[in-house]
């Protein structure tokens, strides 16, 4: 082995056996006449390099944050001198660094100390908009503004961005617009937000990115290529699976995977299944390693986190014969006669749904009517809050009438209710009591440390949901132990939901293994006890 660097570019001789791997570093070519492979000399290179142990062990860095406004953990030190290289050298970075890690304070810093930084475009999902306000309060060490855009039309918000245009940077501060992945890409605002020209792009919680078709990742992309420094933030960066890194990196650093889906799709992925259309595995683990990681800084929470211990108690409630006689006929035959209407499903996953809320204690017919069928969790979740002594709870749910249930639930015990929801967000009015949090928009970018129970009313089918949901208690602020309620209807769909998520499996194809394996006996025995039972 034999290495040398000279202006700018690294020359490799190498065994036979690595030549596969040099060859695919990036901006890596052989050199016919030196027998060996030239590369540009940069933190990209050097950090694949690293990981074939061309080059020696991890690079070093300054052990500390230069002009911090906040003492950074070590962690977070790492995290900062791997992304600042990365950036500087015109290459994108991630922080893949789980919940509660303070990815936050580490992008803040960057964008802060970061050569000619006066504009800053910051994406995100629309609950976590208003956090970054709060996030440049705490740790930003240079003037700013944060001009959040969650609210308006689009047409409104474009007029926004472009009043804060003519006046951006203008006096030595950073100005920093804050926008949701679902309303960016719309034309009159990405016109806008490319007109607005920012210096550096950070997209948080950067796996809503991850679809390589949708309007959001491809909008990213294009808008990506005209800005200087790039950062994603994620604790979860392969929420869906490996493949969901291509989308995301296609925005950050495209030389790394590439700007073709297909042929990282060919290159990476193990495709079998239905159609052979699933994808079942990585190819090449290695190669797919060192790419993920030559720009990213990982860190898992229980490994630079010293968090209190967590609990987990299910708490098992049966449903009444009625509301189990409804359960049977919709699971076995996709109908069920509440009385008041027909509750139908379409197929396999919408039954899985309709089956969750009659555990739920609530059905919707075809006609759009409400149907009550079961009382059992409301009575199990009034028992829970009932016995916590006034102790703050955060109830997760999924269906929006769990919600509500919640709410009447505060109100009959006398306590103070406040509610994350895609209709509602009153987080910042909570000082105790109860908060409802529907899982799909409060899992993510919100803090819940005040509480140290929580029940989960519902269990949400996508176990990176249920994870980000137990993150927001159990993090950084939270200095009690946590405790995890799960309300568990017996016999039916929510044990094998439970069951997948303690596992961390797919819940959905647990599910659906569950009901094709046996479990239909076990709900059919469940059934003819509570009609036993009256």
């Amino acid at each position: 082995m034999r290495v040398a660097v000279r202006r700018g570019i690294i020359y490799v001789q190498a065994p036979r056996v690595l030549h596969g791997a040099l060859a695919e570093v990036p901006g890596s070519f052989w050199n016919n006449e030196y027998q060996c492979y030239e590369m540009p000399d940069n933190p990209l290179t050097r950090n694949e390099l690293r990981m074939l142990d061309v080059l020696p062990g991890e690079e070093g860095h300054p052990d500390e944050v230069p002009g911090a406004k906040t003492r950074p953990w070590a962690h977070q030190v790492a995290a900062y001198w791997h992304a600042r290289r990365l950036l500087e050298a015109g290459i994108g970075a991630m922080l893949a660094m789980e919940m509660g890690t303070g990815k936050s304070k580490v992008a803040v810093d960057l964008i802060c100390t970061l050569p000619m930084v006066s504009r800053v475009l910051i994406l995100c999902p629309k609950s976590v908009v208003p956090v970054w306000g709060v996030q440049f309060e705490r740790h930003s060490s240079r003037e700013y503004t944060v001009t959040a855009l969650s609210n308006g039309s689009v047409r409104q918000r474009a007029e926004l961005v472009a009043a804060l245009r003519k006046g951006a940077g203008s006096s030595g501060g950073i100005t920093a617009v804050v926008v949701n992945y679902d309303a960016f890409w719309r034309p009159g605002l990405l016109k806008e937000l490319v007109a607005f020209a920012p210096d550096m792009l950070v997209c948080d919680e950067s796996h809503r990115l991850q679809a390589p078709g949708g309007k959001a990742s491809r909008s990213a992309a294009t808008l990506a290529k005209k800005i200087r420094y790039r950062l994603a933030l994620t604790g979860t960066p392969m929420s869906s699976g490996p493949m969901a890194l291509y989308g995301q990196y296609r925005v950050i650093a495209p030389e790394v995977f590439g700007t073709s889906f297909s042929q990282f799709r060919y290159r990476y992925a193990i495709m079998g299944g239905f159609e052979n259309k699933q994808v079942l595995g990585v190819r090449d683990e290695a190669a797919f390693s060192r790419k993920f990681h030559s720009v990213a800084f990982v860190a898992k929470a229980d490994d630079v986190l010293d968090l209190p211990p967590a609990v987990d108690v299910r708490v098992s409630v049966s449903l009444s014969a009625s509301a189990m006689k409804v359960y049977q006929e919709m699971d076995e035959e996709f109908v069920a006669d509440v009385g008041e209407g027909l509750v139908t499903a379409s197929n396999g996953l919408t039954r899985i749904l309709r089956l969750m809320q009659i555990t739920s204690g609530h059905v919707c017919t075809e006609d759009g009517t409400e149907v009550e069928v079961d009382r059992s969790k409301r009575e199990a979740l009034a028992d829970l809050i009932d016995g916590m002594g006034g102790e703050p709870v955060a109830v997760f749910c999924l269906f929006r009438k769990d919600l509500q249930v919640v709410r009447e639930v505060a109100a009959a015990a006398g306590l103070p209710y406040c509610e994350v929801s895609g209709s509602e967000n009153t987080l910042s009015a909570w000082r105790g009591g109860v908060i409802g949090v529907q899982i799909q928009s409060g899992s993510e970018g919100i803090d819940l440390t005040l509480a140290r129970y929580a029940v989960y009313y519902s269990l949400n089918h996508s176990l990176f949901k249920y994870e980000q949901s137990r993150a927001r208690i159990r993090r950084p602020g939270q200095t009690r132990p946590v405790t995890y309620y799960s309300l568990v209807a017996e016999g039916t769909v929510d044990e094998d939901i439970y069951l997948a998520l303690e596992r961390k499996q797919n819940v959905v194809e647990a599910v659906i293994a569950a009901a094709k394996g046996g479990r239909a006996w076990t709900k059919r025995n469940a059934t003819r006890q509570c009609l036993k039972n009256g």
